[in-house]
């Protein structure tokens, strides 16, 4: 076996107890996003995500299978990702204003039943805490 095979293999195999571990930890708090998702949706609120960097994809990707379709097809349901729009990410920060990128959104588009949904990896977090406490429109 060769070093860079040998790599591959521990990378896997860290992958699967990562895993296993997750499964057998994180499986109540999942189950009580996914009510308050579901909640939000059936109270005609909407899921509303941002991110950060390489987050920002995962973000993207989970309004993509709200918006389309996951597992089967099905009525499109109401997400929006603050930071797939590059225009308006990148005016509120060409002000100076990198820690109001996503309050601004949220304060704007946001309304009472309506879901945020952070996805924090490593890096800069503070415009992240900023709009969990943006408060919204209330329309």
């Amino acid at each position: 076996m060769t070093d860079t095979e040998h790599q591959i293999n521990q990378w896997f195999a860290s992958h699967m107890e990562q895993t296993a571990q997750a499964a057998s930890t994180a499986g109540p708090a999942i189950e009580e996003v996914a009510d308050a998702f579901v909640n939000a949706l059936l109270q005609d609120g909407k899921i509303i995500t941002c991110a950060n960097g390489n987050a920002n994809v995962l973000a993207q990707y989970f309004c993509t299978a709200l918006l389309n379709r996951f597992d089967q097809d099905r009525p499109a349901l109401p997400a929006i990702n603050l930071g797939a729009d590059a225009t308006t990410y990148s005016a509120i920060c060409r002000d100076n204003r990198f820690n109001d990128t996503f309050s601004r959104q949220v304060r704007a588009i946001g309304k009472p039943g309506d879901l945020l949904f952070v996805i924090v990896d490593d890096g800069h977090k503070a415009n992240l805490i900023q709009a969990i406490q943006a408060p919204t429109t209330g329309k």
